[in-house]
Protein backbone atom coordinates (compact mmCIF):
# COMPACT_ATOMS: atom_id res chain seq x y z
CA UNK A 1 0.00 0.00 0.00
CA UNK A 2 1.10 3.56 -0.66
CA UNK A 3 0.36 6.81 1.04
CA UNK A 4 -2.53 8.73 -0.50
CA UNK A 5 -1.31 12.00 1.03
CA UNK A 6 1.89 13.23 2.60
CA UNK A 7 2.07 15.65 5.55
CA UNK A 8 3.56 18.77 4.00
CA UNK A 9 5.08 20.12 7.24
CA UNK A 10 6.73 16.83 8.19
CA UNK A 11 10.48 16.63 8.84
CA UNK A 12 12.16 13.18 8.88
CA UNK A 13 13.63 12.11 12.21
CA UNK A 14 16.23 9.39 11.48
CA UNK A 15 17.06 8.86 15.17
CA UNK A 16 13.45 8.79 16.44
CA UNK A 17 12.01 5.65 18.05
CA UNK A 18 8.52 4.69 19.09
CA UNK A 19 5.66 2.20 19.15
CA UNK A 20 3.12 1.64 16.36
CA UNK A 21 0.80 -1.05 15.01
CA UNK A 22 0.99 -3.15 11.85
CA UNK A 23 -1.33 -5.63 10.16
CA UNK A 24 -0.12 -9.10 9.26
CA UNK A 25 -1.73 -12.14 7.68
CA UNK A 26 -1.57 -15.07 10.12
CA UNK A 27 -1.07 -18.66 9.02
CA UNK A 28 -2.82 -21.52 10.84
CA UNK A 29 0.46 -22.38 12.60
CA UNK A 30 0.68 -18.80 13.98
CA UNK A 31 3.42 -17.59 11.62
CA UNK A 32 3.09 -13.97 10.51
CA UNK A 33 3.16 -12.91 6.86
CA UNK A 34 3.43 -9.47 5.29
CA UNK A 35 0.04 -9.05 3.56
CA UNK A 36 1.00 -6.65 0.74
CA UNK A 37 4.72 -6.69 -0.09
CA UNK A 38 7.58 -9.05 0.59
CA UNK A 39 10.55 -8.12 2.75
CA UNK A 40 13.92 -9.30 1.43
CA UNK A 41 12.15 -11.69 -0.97
CA UNK A 42 10.02 -13.36 1.68
CA UNK A 43 6.42 -12.99 2.84
CA UNK A 44 7.46 -14.27 6.29
CA UNK A 45 7.58 -11.66 9.09
CA UNK A 46 9.80 -12.86 11.91
CA UNK A 47 8.99 -11.52 15.35
CA UNK A 48 11.39 -10.07 17.89
CA UNK A 49 14.22 -9.15 15.50
CA UNK A 50 14.97 -5.89 13.70
CA UNK A 51 13.91 -5.69 10.06
CA UNK A 52 15.26 -2.89 7.86
CA UNK A 53 13.47 -1.43 4.87
CA UNK A 54 15.37 -1.13 1.59
CA UNK A 55 16.38 2.39 0.63
CA UNK A 56 14.79 4.24 -2.26
CA UNK A 57 11.72 6.29 -3.03
CA UNK A 58 8.03 5.56 -3.60
CA UNK A 59 5.93 7.49 -6.08
CA UNK A 60 2.68 8.40 -4.38
CA UNK A 61 -0.46 9.70 -6.03
CA UNK A 62 -3.50 11.18 -4.35
CA UNK A 63 -5.83 10.96 -7.38
CA UNK A 64 -6.77 14.65 -7.32
CA UNK A 65 -3.48 16.46 -7.06
CA UNK A 66 0.05 16.08 -8.33
CA UNK A 67 2.25 13.03 -7.67
CA UNK A 68 4.65 13.06 -4.72
CA UNK A 69 7.63 11.02 -3.53
CA UNK A 70 8.55 9.65 -0.13
CA UNK A 71 11.15 7.17 1.21
CA UNK A 72 10.47 3.44 1.14
CA UNK A 73 9.72 2.03 4.57
CA UNK A 74 7.33 0.09 6.76
CA UNK A 75 3.86 1.63 7.11
CA UNK A 76 2.53 1.71 10.68
CA UNK A 77 -0.68 2.90 12.30
CA UNK A 78 -0.72 5.00 15.48
CA UNK A 79 -3.14 2.81 17.46
CA UNK A 80 -4.37 -0.77 17.50
CA UNK A 81 -7.92 0.47 16.96
CA UNK A 82 -7.01 2.30 13.73
CA UNK A 83 -5.06 -0.70 12.40
CA UNK A 84 -7.97 -3.05 13.13
CA UNK A 85 -10.34 -0.87 11.06
CA UNK A 86 -8.38 -1.17 7.80
CA UNK A 87 -10.62 -2.55 5.06
CA UNK A 88 -8.04 -4.35 2.89
CA UNK A 89 -7.84 -7.04 5.55
CA UNK A 90 -11.33 -8.36 4.95
CA UNK A 91 -11.14 -12.01 4.01
CA UNK A 92 -7.65 -12.49 5.44
CA UNK A 93 -6.82 -14.27 8.65
CA UNK A 94 -5.28 -11.03 9.87
CA UNK A 95 -3.81 -9.97 13.15
CA UNK A 96 -2.67 -6.59 14.43
CA UNK A 97 0.68 -6.57 16.19
CA UNK A 98 2.52 -4.04 18.32
CA UNK A 99 5.72 -2.78 16.69
CA UNK A 100 8.83 -1.06 18.02
CA UNK A 101 10.17 1.24 15.31
CA UNK A 102 13.26 3.34 14.54
CA UNK A 103 13.87 6.04 11.95
CA UNK A 104 10.79 8.14 11.14
CA UNK A 105 10.83 8.75 7.36
CA UNK A 106 7.39 10.13 6.43
CA UNK A 107 3.91 10.81 7.75
CA UNK A 108 0.60 11.02 5.95
CA UNK A 109 -2.61 9.16 5.20
CA UNK A 110 -3.27 5.80 3.61
CA UNK A 111 -6.86 5.04 2.60
CA UNK A 112 -8.08 7.79 4.93
CA UNK A 113 -6.16 6.58 7.99
CA UNK A 114 -3.09 8.21 9.61
CA UNK A 115 0.17 6.37 8.87
CA UNK A 116 3.86 6.83 9.58
CA UNK A 117 6.62 5.35 7.43
CA UNK A 118 9.68 4.06 9.29
CA UNK A 119 13.08 2.58 8.39
CA UNK A 120 13.20 -0.32 10.89
CA UNK A 121 10.66 -2.42 12.79
CA UNK A 122 10.72 -5.11 15.43
CA UNK A 123 7.53 -7.13 15.87
CA UNK A 124 7.09 -7.34 19.62
CA UNK A 125 6.17 -10.63 21.28
CA UNK A 126 2.46 -11.07 21.78
CA UNK A 127 1.42 -10.28 25.34
CA UNK A 128 0.04 -13.24 27.24
CA UNK A 129 -3.39 -12.74 28.78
Amino acid sequence: MCLSSLDENFSPEPEAEGIGWKIFDKEDNGSLLFPIKRHEGSWSARANRWLTSPSGQINGWNYTDRPFRYPKGFHLYPTRKVAAEIRFCEGLNFTVRRIKWRGLLASGEQDGFPVIVVRQIRILPKKRR
